[in-house]
């Protein structure tokens, strides 16, 4: 991930893409390699990150590791990071795993739940909206999305929209959570990049 806790764009300025999980450490480092590899392979300018909400500087595990060096992608410099005010600020597209770190997100930052989405209701909610126009920017683009959002839908708890955690699994868990990361970012990120900008 590009330093994000540097000089960083503003949300209008460029593309920013946040991943976050519960610990940064399982899905939102394997999501932040496949959301810059797919940026990398369609020429789009976008940053992409990831995060979590446990405390930082935490290796990123052997089963994440394994699974994206399948993919050609070595993650295993990864190191977790905590989630930031800053961090939250410099993401106009926040991207959870699960339902509940939505609804934490909002607590931890109450304006955010208009740029941020579970990645699976991420999903639907692009074929609603359509991808972005060549002259919208991705946080118009977000808050287009939210506003396509079912009522009472952030606060709405459920496991529906999770993608499943698979820490403590084995490989097989590993690998099919990489299967769903890449199916789900590749379709989003068609939506959010359909000319590779």
């Amino acid at each position: 991930m590009s330093d994000v806790t540097g000089p960083s764009p503003k949300p209008l300025d460029a593309p920013t893409v946040l991943f976050i999980c519960t610990a940064n450490q399982c899905r939102s480092p394997m999501a932040e390699a496949i959301g810059h590899t797919w940026v990398t392979a369609h020429g789009a300018q976008a940053v992409v990150g990831s995060a979590g909400f446990l405390p930082g500087d935490v290796g990123v595990h052997p089963g994440s590791v394994r699974a994206m060096a399948r993919r050609g992608v070595d993650i295993s410099a990864h190191r977790s990071r905590q989630l930031t005010p800053e961090l939250v600020d410099w993401a106009n597209l926040v991207i959870t795993m699960e339902r509940a770190h939505l609804m934490s997100l909002a607590e931890f930052s109450p304006t955010v739940v208009h740029r941020a989405f579970p990645l699976r209701e991420l999903d639907s909610l692009a074929s609603l909206v359509g991808p972005r126009r060549a002259d919208e920017t991705v946080l118009g683009w977000s808050t287009r999305a939210a506003a396509a959002r079912r009522p009472g839908a952030v606060l709405h708890y459920g496991t529906d929209d999770d993608v499943v955690d698979p820490m403590g699994k084995g490989t097989r868990a590993f690998r099919r959570t990489a299967d769903e990361l890449e199916e789900l970012i590749g379709r989003v990120f068609g939506w959010v990049f359909p000319t590779g900008g």
